[in-house]
């Protein structure tokens, strides 16, 4: 690849710029241009890789890596979750460490009791992990294991109606 950018040394610091015989020839244009465009090129042309040459590895490797980045870097802008605090999340898991909940402490919750004609309400009063790692719900009347819910706890009372018919 035949580089458009040139390398200086300017103050100590290395400097990306285009010469006069890549920019064209206007009076009011100076010869040099400079910035981070100019640097962004000089970066890519670091690379060593021609364009036809990214397009074959991303067709070869597959666009999924691509994906995951550019959807990374768009939570990390719409949703302010950070790229490293996701791979903190991703260790985590590795590592055993990672616990997804299947309610909030505080939610509330529909449950059919027999001889009940409608569900009864309750609010979650927090989650409890014990030393075996078992976790458990409290609400009023006892607690609750992930295991219950989508069974004989919902999040809606509409949930919970479609269940007691299924039962029935």
């Amino acid at each position: 690849m035949e580089r458009m950018t040139k390398k200086e040394q300017l103050a100590g610091r290395t400097v990306n710029y285009i010469g006069e015989d890549d920019c064209f020839d206007v009076w009011s244009v100076p010869k040099k241009f400079m910035g981070n465009a100019v640097d962004r090129l000089a970066a890519y042309e670091d690379t060593g890789v021609e364009p036809e040459e990214i397009a074959r590895i991303l067709d070869a490797y597959g666009r999924g890596m691509t994906l995951r980045t550019e959807n990374a870097q768009r939570l990390e802008i719409v949703k302010g979750i950070q790229t490293d605090r996701l791979r903190e999340l991703a260790q985590a898991d590795r590592e055993g460490r990672c616990v997804v909940l299947p309610a909030k402490p505080d939610q509330t919750i529909y449950q059919w009791r027999k001889g009940d004609d409608c569900p009864s309400v309750s609010r979650l009063d927090g989650v409890q992990i014990n030393a075996d790692g078992e976790i458990t719900y409290p609400i009023w009347n006892g607690y609750l294991i992930p295991e219950d819910f989508g069974k004989t706890v919902f999040f809606t009372r509409v949930e919970a109606a479609l269940r007691r018919e299924q039962d029935d």
